[in-house]
């Protein structure tokens, strides 16, 4: 009975070695012929630096643990120095497998472990750190795998011990050199070459117990890693030709790079060319707006000063005047007359209005020069509200003109208050000053919806303008038609810089005696699900 007992014991402590010594080997084989040359073959070829090069080769090295853990029945995983599980054969989730191996991995970071083996719960384990890539990688094995040879084992050896009882001392002690003790050696032995790397050593056991059978399993193990050898030689190969085509691949991007790079500095030395010359522009309109702020006003300034000393003077005059009147001839006293009621104070008044419509050119020239360097303010606007209260500010000529107003519902969108307001107030503006006085006016807003954009529609039956001439509505001082409505033409090039400077564009259609339509479009993120 204690020859049983001592044979199940070796043969567990043999088995226990053999299956360490073979993870010990998928582990030194793995990463030592597989992670250790695809390193080397980044750094000959200098492309471990290149991140993508880099994941892609580790990316290959994971699916080379995949193919081993298909001949070897535990697990095959790997973490990096910091914790984050990089592989898993077995595919646990990341939160259970380092929770599980949390103590294992900080045990040999805080000894700085180049190779650990050991057991955690019910699973043996052996480990390699890889430094160059930060990986610790490990190879296991559950308990319950080993403990089912060593069951096998236990149950013949029980049988023999029991069968061995009835036999002769000398009898037991042959069968047991025959069948327990020369087989052990023989595992041994066969454990010895594992651990050697030699994997074309045979046990030649070939009997039909569970020795015999563990025998085959062994030699079907050796067999296997050397074959799994050649197949790594074979994808060892398989990896330099990629890598000798991923290298010609990256010399062409090299030259396609380079290209690109000269092309970017000449396109960027164009754009500090025309930057100057914006530049340059910007400074002309600056000296352009001081100008007419200043030397252009300042005599318009001197004019109606003495337009109104002139008035000041004729009062005077006819009061001096007054009692010598009388003195002149009859012809005389008529042509003094026109003259101080008629002739004087009509041209007065001409100059004293083409002063005024002068003062208000230099400021519609002002304020569009200005519009370049006006700060937006963007905020969300609800249009029905902004579109309402344009309305209402001009309620006064609707109602004089019974003009019939419908709008639709407007959406809330990103935008510059002021620049709105002025851009509705400017078109709706022309729309009822250009109303045809022979028939019912209508006014008519909608808004269309397009993706991060937001199209407005004001649209009237006034009277219309020829399609051909759309396009110069747009152009300062511009006015079409006829001439009976107060303007410089202005109105219209503010409101199109207004949208330019919001990033977006205005249009017309219309058609003489029927209408028009102006339409703009502005940009708007709230259709993005960007409004909180």
């Amino acid at each position: 009975m204690g020859f049983g007992i001592w044979a199940v014991q070796s043969s567990t402590t043999t088995i226990h070695a053999a299956t360490e010594q073979y993870a010990k080997g998928i582990l030194q084989t793995f990463v030592s012929q597989d992670i250790e040359h695809r390193h080397v073959l980044l750094k000959l070829n200098s492309l471990d630096t290149i991140s993508s090069f880099r994941e892609a080769y580790q990316k290959e090295a994971t699916l080379t643990a995949r193919h081993i853990s298909l001949i070897w029945p535990g697990h095959i995983f790997g973490f990096t120095t910091q914790g984050k599980l990089v592989f898993d054969t077995a595919d646990t989730a990341p939160e259970v497998m380092k929770k599980r191996w949390a103590s294992e991995l900080n045990n040999i970071r805080i000894h700085n472990l180049k190779k650990a083996e050991g057991h955690i719960e019910n699973e043996m384990y052996v480990a390699m750190l890889f430094e160059p890539w930060g990986w610790i990688v490990f190879v296991s094995l559950d308990d319950d795998e080993i403990h089912m040879a060593s069951t096998r084992i236990r149950n013949a050896a029980i049988g023999v011990a029991l069968i061995a009882s009835l036999l002769t001392l000398i009898l037991l002690h042959i069968l047991f050199k025959i069948f327990i003790v020369s087989p052990v050696k023989l595992l041994k032995e066969a454990t010895a070459a594992i651990a050697r790397q030699d994997y074309t050593n045979t046990m030649g056991i070939d009997t039909n117990d569970e020795l015999g059978e563990l025998s085959r399993d062994i030699d079907r193990m050796s067999q296997e890693i050397a074959s799994n050898q050649l197949r790594l030689l074979h994808w060892t190969e398989e990896l330099e030709k990629n890598v000798h085509k991923r290298t010609k691949e990256l010399n062409w991007k090299n030259k396609e790079l380079s290209q690109e790079i000269i092309l970017r500095e000449q396109v960027e030395a164009t754009l500090r060319h025309y930057s100057d010359e914006l530049q340059r522009s910007n400074e002309e309109i600056q000296r352009f707006s001081y100008i007419v702020s200043h030397d252009l006003r300042a005599p318009l300034v001197n004019l109606k000063g003495f337009v109104k000393e002139l008035h000041f003077s004729m009062e005077d005059l006819e009061t001096a005047t007054a009692d010598m009147k009388t003195l002149l001839a009859e012809d005389k006293q008529k042509l003094y007359y026109r003259a101080m009621n008629e002739d004087i104070p009509e041209a007065l008044g001409f100059i004293d209005t083409s002063v005024t419509r002068m003062d208000r050119l230099i400021n519609a020239i002002l304020n569009l020069s200005r519009l370049g360097r006006r700060e937006l303010k963007l905020e969300w606007l609800d249009m029905n509200e902004l579109v309402r209260e344009t309305f209402h500010t001009l309620a006064h000529d609707i109602e004089q003109k019974n003009i019939r107003v419908t709008v639709d519902d407007m959406p809330e969108i990103w935008g510059d208050r002021l620049s709105m307001e002025q851009i509705f107030g400017n078109i709706i503006g022309n729309a009822i000053k250009y109303l045809d006085p022979d028939r019912p006016g209508n006014i008519h807003v909608f808004c269309d919806r397009e993706t991060r954009a937001a199209v407005f529609h004001i649209q009237d039956n006034g009277r219309g303008i020829n399609p051909n001439e759309t396009d110069m509505v747009f152009e300062p001082f511009r006015r079409l038609g006829k001439q009976d409505v107060l303007g410089e033409g202005m109105g219209m090039a503010y409101v199109k810089k207004l949208i330019k400077l919001l990033g977006g564009r205005i249009w017309l259609e219309s058609e003489p005696d029927k209408g028009t339509t102006v339409s703009f479009r502005v940009p708007d993120k709230s259709d993005a699900g960007e409004h909180a």
